[in-house]
């Protein structure tokens, strides 16, 4: 059973995260205001699976959008877009990400959820979302 539900801070060390975003959680795990920061912020929640973390998604107060994935992610991709589109169309401001080139389905869901590439780096893309 699929539900969403406001992040807590204990979801950022329950999360499996996926492989490429396992070399950032330590960086992340030991900046604990930045969690509670995060945790605290409105437009943040977290995705259960079976309640089991399986996403965790918010909007910073400057319009970055963020999003941390489990690694068994892909099968409940369809249910986070759904979900992160309603909750885009709920926001005023101007909503933006960047993306990690290394990584390319984070560019497809990106394009998938309505963003436009605004800016190409060499790493990293950035792109933004008129809501």
């Amino acid at each position: 059973m699929t539900k969403f539900r406001p992040l807590r801070v204990s979801d950022f060390y329950l999360l499996d995260p996926a492989p490429r975003t396992r070399s950032r959680l330590p960086l992340l795990l030991s900046r604990p205001l930045l969690l509670y920061r995060m945790a605290e912020d409105p437009f943040s929640f977290t995705m259960d699976v079976d309640g089991v973390p399986m996403a965790l998604a918010g909007v910073t107060r400057t319009g970055e959008v963020w999003a941390l994935l489990s690694a068994d992610m892909r099968r409940h991709m369809v249910r986070l877009t759904r979900y992160a589109l309603v909750w885009f169309d709920q926001l005023v401001d101007p909503v933006w990400m960047t993306t990690d080139n290394l990584d390319p389905t984070a560019a497809r869901w990106a394009l998938l959820m309505g963003f436009k590439r605004t800016k190409k780096g060499d790493r990293y893309d950035t792109y933004a979302r008129a809501v």
